[in-house]
């Protein structure tokens, strides 16, 4: 790049997020894209309820003083009191992770289309009672209004969506942002995900797994959304094949499920963990099968530790899955997962030719190559003022 186009880009960005962590899936890509700004020279203020970013001269956290739970008040603290931090503290250009403010900003990093799914009818109440019903019932409709707030040329520049479906699905259901929407992948760090024996054994031993036996890997919380239910199903139709559940959720509830399809001894719930990919370098098989995803943090890390891939065809996996090669799309349905689960035991050599392929796919994922992209959308908004 030539010095004088180096020196004409922004060096300056105020990231709005609910949290930046290396964990979960929305905090962890902020997370990701906040650290190799940094690294770039970038100075960063970052206006969140907490910031796992290394603390340099170059960084200003501004806390918001919001609760995390329940969602419903998160997301109604989040508006409020992060639109007041950003009239104070705001400094460059301007990016939030999703709609979220109420303040006019150059980029909204979307990763959810909540009117898509809303009007799919499925609930992310985390468990069936009337109280967690009506949690789940006023988030959705703050961040409904949220879209229809920000979602408009006067109050953002442009929309970068993670995958080309949920472009799709944000120009359909705001056509007013139709031409400020762009697709930038989510990304995924290879060298954090390379597969190793070394960390399998070890993990493998951690678990209780024996000799022969495959190791399917669910990773995620939202268990309904994610599709948890088939994913017991259908190791509980292939045997020889284990589930592990990393990730926080009703696990008394599907426990009881697994037991009683005959899985319970099969079922494994590691609970939220600090660092999965030890657990992905563990597995055989990734098997997400989410309802509804931006571009699946999950699925790129699984393609990133050269596990096959089932999975359903969905926004993002349409880009990243090659159906046969590298994984199948999959019905959310227990038997199609187990007859996928089945295949990949009776064949070991498609399975290893499966994980190299899927490792391969994962190149173009690089968080490096996902920065640069960024990097520009930011340098056409400054150079247009």
């Amino acid at each position: 790049m030539a010095p004088a186009e180096h020196e004409a880009r922004p060096r300056a960005l105020t990231l709005v997020a609910s949290d930046v962590a290396p964990v979960g899936g929305m905090e962890r890509a902020t997370f990701e894209i906040g650290r190799r700004l940094l690294d770039r020279g970038w100075r960063l203020t970052v206006i969140a309820r907490s910031c796992s970013l290394e603390r340099r001269p170059e960084l200003r956290f501004v806390r918001i003083p919001s609760p995390s739970r329940p969602v419903s008040l998160a997301l109604i603290s989040d508006f409020l009191l992060a639109s007041l931090a950003l009239l104070r503290h705001r400094s460059g250009l301007v990016q939030t992770n999703n709609a979220t403010i109420a303040n006019r900003v150059d980029v909204v990093h979307a990763q959810f289309c909540e009117a898509v799914f809303r009007a799919s009818g499925i609930s992310r109440s985390s468990r069936p009672n009337a109280a967690y019903r009506l949690n789940s019932w006023i988030a959705s409709w703050v961040a409904r209004f949220n879209e229809r707030w920000s979602y408009r040329p006067a109050r953002v520049r442009r929309v970068v969506c993670a995958s080309q479906g949920l472009a799709r699905d944000t120009a359909q259901s705001y056509p007013p942002v139709r031409d400020l929407i762009t697709t930038i992948p989510n990304g995924v760090d290879l060298g954090r995900f390379a597969p190793s024996a070394a960390i399998r054994e070890r993990v493998r031993d951690e678990l209780g797994i024996e000799a022969g036996e495959l190791v399917a890997l669910f990773v995620g919380g939202d268990w309904h959304r994610k599709g948890l239910r088939h994913a017991i199903a259908g190791v509980a139709g292939a045997p020889g094949w284990k589930l592990v559940v990393v990730g926080p959720g009703d696990r008394d509830a599907f426990a009881r499920l697994a037991q009683d399809l005959g899985a319970g001894g099969r079922v494994h719930f590691a609970g939220q963990v600090a660092d999965p990919a030890s657990y992905f370098r563990a597995a055989d098989a990734l098997v997400a099968p989410s309802y509804f995803e931006a571009f699946s943090l999950v699925a790129l890390e699984g393609a990133a530790a050269g596990l096959p891939l089932i999975v359903p065809e969905m926004n993002g996996t349409e880009e990243l899955v090659r159906d046969g090669v590298n994984g199948w799309f999959t019905p959310r349905e227990g038997e199609a997962i187990a007859q996928r689960l089945r295949r990949l035991r009776e064949d070991p050599e498609l399975r290893a030719t499966m994980g190299a392929a899927a490792r391969a796919s994962a190149e173009a994922y690089d968080w490096e190559r996902i920065v640069d992209s960024f990097e520009a959308v930011y340098g056409e908004l400054a150079a247009a003022g």
